[in-house]
């Protein structure tokens, strides 16, 4: 699964990202972050189906990578 983020979004996670190409629309998403009533929400995109997940209220310790 590739997930490409907008520049407001990577500067907002605190690890880096690695990138790699997938040839398959179906596993590729857009991620963006947008402030609805004062609190963070991701929202993510899948480029071929359109369709759209939203995580609202995340917190900086929500955003830490899974070791």
């Amino acid at each position: 699964m590739q997930i490409s983020g907008t520049k407001k979004l990577l500067d907002l996670i605190p690890f880096t990202v690695a990138v790699h190409e997938e040839e398959d629309p179906f596993f590729s998403w857009h991620a963006n972050v947008v402030l609805i009533n004062r609190r963070k929400t991701i929202v993510l995109m899948n480029d071929k189906t359109r369709y759209i997940v939203a995580l609202h209220g995340i917190k900086a310790k929500d955003a830490r990578p899974v070791t």
